[in-house]
């Protein structure tokens, strides 16, 4: 049997004489050790310290709290005090700080009081939803950011308080299709949550500057 072949493209393959073709992976693991070795002399990241010990209660909010400078291996890796509860929109007193608790509360309520907000007052009901802690693997609703800010021991930045609305939002949006209510619902809450916390930045920044 004959066969034709058209087009064909001539390749090329050099041995490089160097290379331990026959061992190619001792050569990559001693290359990786180097590497390590090396990152090992500029960095401490390889030194892993014991964990925290402590059980949170509902809401994600721990039973005991502990002091941030307690956290085993902190100050090894360079933490100040000074760090405490960064936040691009720092509350440097007392009065700051309540003010900020003051409007979160106030945002809370607006939101559970907006027209588009029944989907995300209580958390999802496995019961109804069975398969939606299989897909979300971190659950947000407003209730559980009530606790969390009625704690006074969780939202320590504004930041926080926004990443966990924007979680709640997204959830219900890699949940839901965009043709869905609750999609709906999420996007227009989102929106009126982002204008509010808008208005409190540029207050914020205002006085800053």
């Amino acid at each position: 049997m004959a066969w034709d072949y058209d087009g064909g493209i001539l390749m090329e393959c050099k041995i490089d004489l160097k290379l331990p073709y026959t061992d190619l992976a001792t050569m990559i693991r001693r290359q990786r050790q180097a590497i390590d070795e090396k990152i090992r002399e500029l960095s401490n990241c390889h030194i892993v310290y014991q964990g925290i010990d402590f059980q949170k209660k509902e809401a994600g909010i721990p039973k005991n709290p502990i002091k941030v400078e307690d956290i085993p291996g902190l100050k090894d890796a360079g933490w100040t005090p000074d760090q405490w509860g960064h936040s691009k929109f720092r509350t440097t007193n007392a009065s700051e700080r309540q003010q900020l608790n003051n409007f979160m509360r106030n945002l809370l309520k607006l939101m559970f009081e907006h027209p588009d907000a029944w989907p995300f007052k209580e958390p999802v009901d496995a019961r109804e939803v069975p398969d939606y802690y299989d897909i979300i693997k971190d659950p947000m609703d407003l209730r559980t950011m009530s606790k969390r800010l009625e704690s006074g021991q969780y939202y320590v930045t504004f930041e926080m308080f926004v990443a966990d609305v924007k979680r709640m939002c997204g959830n219900a949006r890699t949940y839901n299709s965009p043709e869905t209510i609750y999609f709906k619902c999420a996007n227009r809450l989102e929106n009126f949550f982002t204008s509010k916390a808008q208005a409190y930045i540029l207050q914020i920044s205002s006085k800053s500057s």
